[in-house]
């Protein structure tokens, strides 16, 4: 049985992923259960350049839905719960940062941890660089505007894993030695990032390729309102993927 494992359900970003599977080994993440929607390059195959993490991964093929994320955790939740003590659900663009480890293990009387997240922009960044990591992209710039958690539960009491919080068992509840959740806003030896935005290019990348949840998409103009980058880069990059500043997010590919 593992102590700390992660969820995380992936398209179409092989780009991010080794370093958030780096990341995720340093925190003292055992294993990852992969779940591939429909990715372009199946995560297995693009996995095989690093044959470091092939063991430490269980990949699964999932297809879309219109609820795949919540889709996604309940399979997760009946195929693999009785394999792991703790699992943090997050997603491909969020990196943890220290000991996570530690932070479970010292808070070990609560069924959950909201993890809170340090949200970074764009850094004036108009276009995508596979040649770096997200974080020497846009590590320098945090955003204050936005608040986002995520969750590490002890999966012996979940009932139901959504995005941002987790239903437990009742029976569980009923225990007063037992606190549901904790709320982790800082911790000066882990802390989740996530690189929300990314670069202008990317955020159009990220509208053509889908959400994973079946509620409404961010718009191209959110990226405008809490990122400066120069109207050329802009207007260039809308007209090489045939967006426009009303273009929501969409669900499936065309």
């Amino acid at each position: 049985m593992y102590y700390l494992t992660e969820c995380l359900i992936t398209r179409d970003e092989p780009q991010y992923l080794p370093e958030h599977l780096y990341k995720g080994v340093q925190a003292g993440v055992e294993h990852f259960y992969i779940y591939d929607n429909q990715s372009q390059t199946p995560t297995s195959e693009y996995l095989k350049n690093y044959p470091e993490f092939l063991g430490k991964c269980t990949i699964e093929v999932f297809n879309t839905t219109m609820n795949s994320q919540l889709d996604c955790y309940a399979k997760f939740v009946q195929d693999h719960r009785q394999e792991t003590k703790w699992c943090i659900f997050i997603d491909t663009d969020e990196m943890i940062e220290g000991d996570l480890t530690r932070l479970c293990k010292e808070n070990e009387n609560f069924l959950s941890l909201r993890i809170h997240q340090i949200l970074h922009g764009a850094n004036g960044l108009a276009f995508n660089d596979p040649t770096k990591t997200l974080s020497e992209r846009f590590g320098g710039h945090i955003l204050s505007l936005k608040r986002m958690v995520k969750i590490c539960v002890q999966m012996e009491y979940l009932e139901k894993q959504y995005p941002h919080h987790a239903y437990l068992n009742n029976k569980a509840l009923a225990v007063q030695k037992y606190n549901w959740l904790k709320d982790i806003y800082q911790d000066n030896q882990c802390t989740l990032h996530h690189y929300f935005y990314r670069s202008f290019e990317e955020w159009l990348q990220k509208i053509l390729r889908g959400n994973v949840n079946s509620r409404l998409g961010p718009y191209v103009e959110e990226f405008l309102w809490e990122n400066t980058i120069p109207d050329a880069d802009r207007d260039y990059l809308l007209n090489k993927y045939g967006l426009t500043l009303n273009d929501r997010m969409k669900y499936a590919r065309n």
